[in-house]
């Protein structure tokens, strides 16, 4: 438990929105530089998968 006036709606609230600026940025910054860096590191004619698997070569 954080503090006493935490209650368990806040913390979720608190939760949640810190989740969606991390999410938000993560899409945002890290996905555009994740895609553009296995792209680079991909030879030609590679199918890149983006959703956290492996590439598929």
């Amino acid at each position: 438990m954080f503090m006493v006036w935490c209650t368990r709606e806040r913390m979720l609230d608190i939760t949640f929105f810190l989740a969606g600026i991390l999410v938000e940025k993560l899409t945002i910054v890290q996905l555009d530089f994740l895609y553009n860096f296995r792209r680079l590191l991909a030879p030609a004619g590679t199918k890149v998968i983006i959703d956290g698997a492996e590439p598929s070569i």
